[in-house]
């Protein structure tokens, strides 16, 4: 057989990857859209706030990644991620935390509470797509 097998669609490994987006900005939400649902292909959920998020959560399939930002309504980052991090069924869902805060100190205490990563804003298209690849590639976490 002379044919040449054809190299796979790189997206296709995040098909049935989940992403969920916890975020108040719609110009981020449209990016993340961008990003995981067009790009990458993955399945793409979004919440405005951690308690929606955490009402879908209780009642839907769970990602394989959350990206959260730090300045949420209702309640503040590091409370959501901890709160995911002390629900059983949440607690190894990968999370990618994002801030405009660069102070370290900060950066640190979220990665003692066990994030995967922390994203500064602003930061661009590409950037997002190289971490969430990286991140849904990954094993996912033991508890």
């Amino acid at each position: 057989d002379s044919r040449v097998p054809l190299a796979p669609f790189r997206s296709m490994e995040y098909l049935k990857s989940t992403v969920m987006v916890i975020e108040g900005d719609e110009d981020y939400r449209a990016m993340y859209r961008q990003v995981i649902a067009e790009e990458l292909k993955a399945k793409y959920r979004e919440a405005v706030s951690p308690p929606q998020a955490m009402a879908y959560l209780r009642k839907h399939a769970l990602p394989d990644l959350i990206i959260l930002n730090t300045h949420l309504p209702e309640v503040d980052g590091l409370t959501a991620v901890n709160l995911l991090r002390r629900t059983p069924y949440l607690s190894t869902i990968k999370i990618i935390v994002t801030s405009h805060v660069s102070d370290e100190a900060v950066v640190t205490l979220f990665a003692e509470h066990g994030i995967e990563e922390y994203m500064l804003k602003p930061f661009n298209a590409e950037t997002l797509k190289e971490k969430v690849e990286r991140l849904l590639s990954a094993p996912r976490k033991v508890s």
